[in-house]
């Protein structure tokens, strides 16, 4: 497991230990919604998500181990 650093939405940086590439989910499964944020990540289907929350929302739709293949968008990839 590697431990990896992610700014929140007011700049504080959370240390979550995550394997590589893998998106958080578990603490998105209890939203009503995902947050309107704009930080996109380039899943490893080929598609863009507005943020990782909308990724795990896809994942958990299609029952596939979709993961995040970098941060931005899938342009060039």
């Amino acid at each position: 497991m590697a431990c990896t650093g992610k700014a929140d939405a007011v700049g504080t940086e959370v240390v979550a230990l995550v394997s590589p590439f893998q998106p958080f989910c578990a603490e998105m499964v209890n939203l009503d919604a995902c947050p309107l944020l704009y930080m996109p990540v380039c899943g490893s289907d080929g598609n863009t998500y507005a943020n990782e929350c909308l990724l795990c929302v896809q994942q958990r739709k299609t029952r596939q181990d979709i993961r995040i293949l970098r941060d931005g968008d899938c342009q060039g990839v």
